[in-house]
């Protein structure tokens, strides 16, 4: 095993035939070459350079691939993939993982001398432990399987599936669908016009922005529309347990069922208890306001709050 560090461009770095650290610091027309072993690789998103790999060479793994740089496989064949944020490159019985490169433009040249280009790919599948997936393409969609995952995105049009575990969704962009899947999951959005689902689970979904809409689905979850939110449609079906909205106010607007479900409310303190069959959502602090928006059909109860009943009207 050997370290070896690099601060020269336009040079030639080689590892051994064991399982060697190389750093590269040089900036441009650095070629490195791993030899055998796993080697790992930390390129520090330094641009144009070359790694070049035999077949035969092992497990090796490269951190700052950029897509100025290129990958040379010599000796075999090569196929690809994607997991989670990495770009991997199976050649024979040993690969070659570029991290966070899965929305990298890749260069590989082939074992002919061929130069192909891979793109940024806009379709990702977790692992079925905790994964750490961030976004940066629009209109991505994501898989992220069992695990406690952690999901960033920062763009727009893309559709987030956090599947079984204990999700943690982050997203920044418009146009946004996200389910969170089973477990108690944690969704955040500052972005419109989006879909945000929690399915099964104790979910907790944060709304900071206008005309979204929210579903917690099964179970007892807390929604949380933020200051500077509006114009936001929670939706509510029989049997979605016993939720909690903070935030609600004249411009958002609660759905029960298909928009004609049955409903009633009661007054509690400062908050409005809607009740839906077996289940109920908390409107806190909206005893305050003059007007709620409930799109369902409301029976007959002593309260003395107006109600806007969009299905009625």
């Amino acid at each position: 095993m050997s370290w070896i560090s690099n601060y020269l461009s336009n040079t030639l770095v080689t590892g051994t035939d064991w399982a060697d650290t190389i750093t590269n610091y040089g900036i441009g027309n650095v070629t490195i070459f791993g030899g055998k072993g796993n080697d790992s690789i930390d390129n520090h998103n330094y641009n144009g350079n070359l790694f070049w790999y035999n077949y035969g060479d092992g497990y090796d793994t490269i951190n700052g691939f950029t897509s100025n740089d290129v990958l040379k496989i010599n000796g075999w064949s090569y196929s690809t993939m994607v997991s989670g944020n990495d770009f991997i490159v199976s050649v024979g019985s040993g690969s070659i993982r570029l991290k966070n490169a899965a929305q990298t433009t890749v260069h590989i040249v082939d074992q002919w001398g061929g130069l192909n280009t891979y793109s940024p790919s806009t379709l990702f599948y977790g692992t079925d432990t905790a994964d750490l997936i961030n976004i940066s393409v629009a209109n991505t969609t994501v898989f992220g399987y069992a695990g406690n995952d952690t999901i960033y995105n920062s763009n727009n049009g893309a559709q987030i599936y956090g599947g079984d575990g204990h999700d943690d969704i982050i997203s920044s962009g418009n146009n946004v669908g996200i389910s969170g899947g089973n477990g108690a999951d944690s969704i955040l959005s500052t972005g419109n016009n989006g879909l945000f689902i929690g399915n099964s689970g104790n979910d907790t979904i944060y709304v900071q922005g206008k005309n979204n809409t929210i579903d917690g689905g099964q179970n007892d979850d807390l929604i949380i529309l933020e200051t500077g939110s509006s114009k936001n449609l929670v939706a509510y079906a029989n049997g979605g347990g016993k939720d909690k909205i903070i935030g609600f106010n004249s411009n958002s607007t609660l759905q029960i069922g298909d928009g004609n479900g049955t409903y009633s409310t009661t007054k509690s303190g400062a908050n409005i208890i809607v009740t839906v069959g077996e289940g109920k959502i908390s409107l806190m602090g909206a005893a305050n306001l003059d007007t709620l928006n409930i799109q369902g059909s409301k029976k007959s109860t002593s309260d003395t709050l107006t109600i806007t009943n969009s299905s009625s009207s």
